[in-house]
């Protein structure tokens, strides 16, 4: 059965928390199911560039999210780049054939 409204998984950089929260809702009321990160890592480790065991499980459960999606939406950083793990996710994602698309951060430089 196909489902009535689109799922997006939304990627881009955990440290710019109010990027995600301004598109999970532009993209919900315009009627798609948004999949999105659940700990702003970037935000609340200080050892978030370090290779941990939760941060490799909140990016195989990202994956996850990826494959799951009919689009993927990536936010860019201010300075209208994606980040070195973002830019691995679209790799990911264009690889798998999903509709990707980017956004602008609110705080474009």
């Amino acid at each position: 059965m196909k489902e009535k409204y689109p799922v997006i998984t939304i990627c881009g950089s955990s440290k710019q928390k109010a990027d995600w929260e301004h598109y999970q809702k532009k993209l919900a009321l315009e009627g798609n199911v948004v999949l999105a990160i659940n700990i702003y890592l970037g935000l609340e480790a200080k050892d978030y560039n370090d290779d941990t065991e939760t941060k490799r499980l909140l990016m195989e459960l990202h994956r996850q999210k990826i494959r799951m999606a009919d689009k993927v939406c990536f936010i860019r950083k201010p300075d209208g780049t994606l980040g070195d793990h973002t830019t691995t996710e679209r790799d990911y994602a264009i690889e798998l054939k999903k509709f990707i698309f980017s956004v602008p951060s609110l705080n474009t430089l």
